[in-house]
């Protein structure tokens, strides 16, 4: 992949950070909370982690057949953004539907 492979490390590398970043973040100013806000029953827990498996190794399944495929170079040209892209709005569609399920659960 040459060039591709390199943007594609470097850009996961820097969203990699941006995400701990946010996570610190927020870790930050809830140390205060005085009452736990989610307390969550066994069926939840197991759901969430089942769709969350299932999620993940769907995305890595996708990205190694689209790695696979492909003989020459120029079928990688604009992949990461690509990808980047992608994987945004799956994320953005992701944390929809997790948001929606945990205040279904919660009330």
């Amino acid at each position: 992949m040459g060039r591709e492979w390199d943007r594609q490390y470097k850009s996961q590398l820097v969203l990699q950070e941006v995400m701990s970043g946010w996570m610190f973040f927020q870790s930050y100013f809830m140390r205060d909370a005085e009452a736990p806000s989610f307390q969550a029953g066994w069926t939840f827990m197991v759901w969430y982690v089942v769709m969350l498996f299932l999620f993940v190794n769907a995305g890595l399944w996708f990205q190694h057949r689209k790695i696979d495929r492909p003989v020459t170079s120029e079928a990688f040209r604009g992949y990461t953004k690509k990808s980047i892209i992608v994987g945004t709005i799956i994320g953005l569609l992701l944390a929809f539907v997790v948001m929606t399920a945990t205040i279904m659960f919660t009330i």
